[in-house]
């Protein structure tokens, strides 16, 4: 257990003297339970490393040690009326230096980014137990960007210890709206007009026919995907562009919903933290895989990759996918399947 950033220093210079295989840990946060250190290694668990040093009201930005929760800076910047704007599914348990390290993305990103973009400045300890320190700066105008060297990392090249986002003043204003649409394809022509056009909602989420009977069942008909919107800002700009995405929304034929289905996702989003090993013991084995691509390419990615799963995985229970994260050049499907072990060997 790593206490202070000169104790990390001392140890992973230790560790890299003797070839020791070392590996940096702050909240454990992943979903998918496949990850183990390899024997003969040791854990730098960082997770007591949880101060936040400083909010910085004039530049929007938070310093928060490595160890600090995701949901403790959240709540400490909402009673001063901020956010983080940073809402990955993890963030009951994600901590602060492993969002960097794995170049998390959020719910929200589509309007906030995702941590490349809310990175201002950064601690680690390179493999010699140098402490190095990139100065908070809102953009780098020379040579190449050395906070790159520590975003999705994993550890590879050093500890972080020490990270400065920007923060978002809490928008005045959010107007959800949520819409029922008959082909997957189609939610995604929509969200490409949308981006395309310049808009931005926080939230931009296409769950397929699967996903939707399964979560939004009362709302959607046999069949039917859902999208899902929230927009929100300044006053008046919200409303604005809640009114611009249902234009685009109604052009494909898609069926309005109200805000009722963003009132449960939104309750809901995050319920996967509470149930990390409910698939093990209940004998299955479930997985996420999560790709981003061009428009041009991603619908086929999508048609093809239900299409495989369905055909080569045995004992297939469930596979889906999801819009969530979208851009003026393509977006990403996040896509969950499981599948019950075999019964016994001969069946494997």
């Amino acid at each position: 257990m790593i206490k202070t950033k000169e104790e990390a220093s001392e140890a992973i210079r230790f560790l890299n003297a003797e070839k020791i295989v070392s590996i940096p840990r702050t909240g454990g946060s992943g979903v998918c339970l496949g990850l183990e250190t390899p024997s003969q290694s040791v854990v730098l668990d960082l997770s007591e490393l949880n101060e936040i040093l400083e909010i910085n009201e004039e530049n929007l930005t938070i310093t928060a040690q490595a160890g600090v929760p995701l949901q403790v800076l959240e709540d400490t910047l909402n009673k001063k009326g901020y956010t983080s704007g940073h809402f990955p599914q993890s963030l009951p348990l994600a901590q602060m230096g492993g969002l960097v390290a794995t170049r998390s993305i959020g719910q929200f990103s589509t309007l906030y980014g995702g941590i490349e973009d809310l990175l201002v400045g950064i601690e680690g300890i390179l493999p010699d137990g140098t402490i190095s320190k990139i100065k908070n700066n809102p953009r780098k105008s020379t040579g190449p960007d050395l906070r790159q060297l520590w975003l999705g990392s994993e550890g590879a090249f050093g500890i972080i210890t020490e990270v400065t986002v920007k923060i978002f003043r809490k928008a005045p204003e959010r107007v959800m709206k949520a819409f029922a649409i008959k082909e997957f394809k189609d939610g995604l022509a929509v969200i490409k007009d949308i981006m395309q056009a310049g808009w931005k909602p926080a939230v931009t989420r296409l769950h397929d026919k699967t996903e939707a009977a399964e979560s939004y069942g009362p709302f959607v008909e046999e069949g039917e995907s859902i999208m899902l919107f929230i927009s929100e800002g300044p006053e008046g700009f919200a409303a604005l562009e809640a009114d611009a995405v249902e234009k685009i929304a109604l052009k494909y034929g898609a069926r309005p919903l109200g805000s009722k289905p963003l009132e449960v996702w939104l309750v809901h989003r995050n319920d996967i933290c509470d149930h990390l090993d409910m698939y093990a013991v209940q004998g299955a084995v479930a997985d996420t895989c999560e790709i981003s691509a061009m428009w041009s390419d991603i619908g086929n990615i999508y048609d093809e990759v239900i299409e495989r799963v369905k055909a080569e995985v045995p004992h297939l229970v469930a596979v889906t996918g999801h819009s969530s994260h979208s851009y003026q050049q393509g977006t990403n499907i996040y896509f969950m399947f499981g599948a019950m072990c075999a019964p016994d060997i001969a069946a494997a």
